[in-house]
């Protein structure tokens, strides 16, 4: 055979052990940066050419970059202009897109587990935010497709993702659509949803 085209991820770490970190639908091609935090979509040409499609974590959709620079330049020339006294890290204040995109999910679906107002307080206190630092120690572990439009992500903790048994650590999956770019399902890994979704997916699990 002949190597057609190739992409190089300098100083990066993608485990390739059992297909953990790459995964192949028709000509799309997802390949999961571990250091990095990013989910790469490629499309493979009849060519053999590879092209990028796009590239999902810190940022989800394709101006989301473009976004917050215009914006902290803005932030920048008010600083200048003295509007504020003090200047936020830009870098470090901001959690990646498909963190918060997560993690709004999960708020929102314990936030209409109930009507009642004080129970619905409770239940936040209880459910997300005695979590909320477990929810924003998640890494993304693995990432496959179930359609053209629908990624199952594998998140869990950072030992397990470095762990050559994963399977012992606890993990949570989430069903992203790329094109609309939310969460539309969150599970952990022993719920029933869980497996009815393995049912209806199993030819690509």
């Amino acid at each position: 055979g002949a190597i057609l085209d190739e992409r190089v991820f300098h100083n990066d770490y993608v485990n390739l052990a059992h297909s953990i970190g790459a995964f192949l639908y028709d000509d799309l091609l997802a390949i999961v940066s571990l250091r990095y935090q990013r989910i790469h979509i490629l499309q493979i040409r009849d060519s053999g050419d590879l092209v990028d499609v796009r590239a999902i974590g810190e940022f989800c959709r394709e101006d989301d970059e473009l976004f917050l620079n215009f914006n902290s330049q803005v932030l920048v020339n008010h600083v200048g202009n003295g509007f504020h006294h003090s200047m936020p890290e830009l870098e470090t204040s901001f959690m990646s897109g498909i963190k918060q995109r997560l993690l709004s999910f999960i708020f929102r679906g314990i936030w209409n587990e109930e009507t009642d107002q004080t129970m619905r307080v409770q239940c936040l206190k209880k459910k997300f935010y005695f979590h909320f630092q477990d929810y924003i120690d998640l890494i993304i572990w693995k990432v496959q497709f179930l359609d053209r439009h629908h990624l199952l992500i594998k998140f869990g903790s950072v030992d397990g993702g470095v762990s050559r048994n994963a399977d012992s650590h606890p993990s949570f999956f989430a069903v992203y659509n790329m094109e609309t770019t939310e969460i539309v399902a969150f599970y952990q890994n022993s719920a029933d949803e869980l497996y009815f979704l393995f049912e209806l997916f199993s030819d690509h699990f």
